[in-house]
């Protein structure tokens, strides 16, 4: 890629991860980011705010508001571009001068076990992001389309920019395991519930006895997926597991013969993208709200009952599976000019 002409400096905005909880998209985002503007030669400096799971007053008050603050006011007038990488997260926008960019990844619903104080923080600060951010990316076309609805904002100031898996996603030489796969927070919208029951249909197949199921994640439904499996009589084969590593991620996608997404919502769904550039199969419902970006070369199905039927086929016939191996690699790899458009946002003045 060729060199700005003109060495910029840039404030990203991002939520801080905690080493020990590994990965989460916004840190893969964050990523991604990091990389396009390391590409173009621009001068970074990154500004944490503290991870989204409220501590408690003091906690928010220091290290979502003030640190931040402070650190966003010494940048006024030698910062060029901001770039608030969670749409959260433009909240002192107000008190800069430099050229204002805003990442809206996904729009909060009533109905995603987020609690009210949570969603009340989420709604002011996006709309104060929106509202004073001068470019708006949206990581897909129905993210787009949902915040041009809500904010009302003007079809020329919004573009939508799709982010590609990171490049550490790849296949590895170990055999595919008798697992499937289910991967997300373990939150309602993530649906692992259906995935759970999805499985339990699948194990009572014959020939597909042997098979367990892993579901990586963390959040507040923990207890009652455990209670699911238990009550359906596979607690056996059903395990979780939490604060995994970008590697063992990778290890874990090439491992599954399949990855259930049972998601009913998604701002992208970029674990679709990761396990398919590992080589393994996806399926989904076809009427969940996942953008059509990454569900190309995904199996859409009609319900639990569909599902089950069509990983059982996918299991069953090499043929078929090596198909859809073949599909979803292409798909996943395939180029989507993210640093490219990136930079002409980023320096489109110049």
């Amino acid at each position: 890629m060729k060199p700005i002409s003109k060495k910029r400096r840039v404030q990203v905005l991002r939520y801080a991860v905690e080493g020990d909880k590994g990965p989460t998209g916004l840190s893969r985002y964050y990523d991604r980011v990091m990389s396009a503007l390391q590409d173009a030669d621009a001068d970074v400096e990154t500004i944490d705010f503290g991870p989204p799971d409220l501590k408690g007053i003091r906690y928010i008050i220091k290290e979502m508001f003030l640190n931040p603050l402070i650190q966003t006011i010494r940048g006024r007038g030698r910062v060029d571009v901001y770039h608030a990488t969670y749409e959260m997260l433009g909240l002192f926008f107000p008190f800069t001068k430099a050229k204002r960019i805003v990442t809206v990844h996904h729009i909060v619903g009533k109905d995603e076990g987020n609690g009210r104080l949570w969603r009340a923080f989420w709604d002011i600060s996006a709309r104060i992001s929106i509202f004073f951010a001068d470019e708006i990316i949206a990581i897909s076309s129905s993210t787009r389309d949902k915040a041009v609805s809500k904010y009302r904002i003007p079809q020329e100031k919004i573009s939508v920019v799709t982010h590609p898996q990171d490049p550490i996603f790849r296949v590895l030489d170990i055999e595919k395991k008798k697992i499937l796969g289910s991967m997300g927070a373990l939150l309602p919208r993530k649906n692992h519930q259906s995935a759970i029951r999805v499985f339990e249909r699948i194990s009572k197949i014959p020939g597909n006895e042997d098979y367990t199921m892993v579901i990586v994640g963390k959040g507040p439904q923990l207890d009652d997926l455990k209670k699911l499996a238990f009550d359906l009589g596979i607690s056996d084969k059903v395990s979780f597991k939490s604060d995994v590593s970008m590697e063992r991620l990778v290890e874990f996608y090439n491992t599954c013969s399949v990855i259930l997404n049972t998601s009913s919502k998604e701002g992208l769904g970029l674990a679709t993208l990761e396990a398919q550039a590992c080589g393994t199969p996806v399926v989904f419902f076809k009427d969940a709200d996942i953008p059509p970006e990454v569900m190309e070369a995904a199996v859409p199905c009609a319900g639990e009952e569909d599902m089950a039927r069509v990983v059982a086929k996918i299991l069953g016939n090499l043929e078929y599976m090596e198909r859809l191996i073949g599909e979803g690699l292409d798909f996943s790899n395939k180029n989507r000019e993210f640093k490219r458009k990136m930079t002409e946002i980023y320096f489109s003045s110049d």
